[in-house]
């Protein structure tokens, strides 16, 4: 875990940022994973991995962005809220879906 936190931040992830995302994507894990049910468990694992890198990957990519936002809360909850709904489109359209 310490690998992955300080790989991370590294990249320019800020400690507040991958907090928000984790749990952003932990959540958002619960509801996609109620339309990519075909897979069992494993898809709790991977909407969580795909939600996480949507997230983080939005966080990097949006590092020099300047938003009229509070650092600490706002800005990284936005950011990571956008980049699980790309990540989640994606993951709609790829997986398997409960029909």
């Amino acid at each position: 875990m310490l690998a992955v936190i300080s790989l991370l931040g590294g990249l320019g992830v800020a400690p507040d940022a991958l907090a928000i995302g984790t749990i952003c994507a932990g959540l958002g894990t619960f509801i996609l994973t109620r339309h990519t049910v075909q897979l069992g468990v494993m898809s709790y694992v991977i909407n969580f991995l795909a939600l996480f890198a949507g997230a983080i990957g939005a966080n990097v990519l949006l590092a020099g962005v300047r938003l009229p936002l509070g650092f600490s809360i706002e800005r990284p909850l936005i950011i990571s809220i956008g980049g699980m709904l790309f990540a989640s489109l994606i993951m709609i359209l790829v997986m398997p879906r409960n029909r």
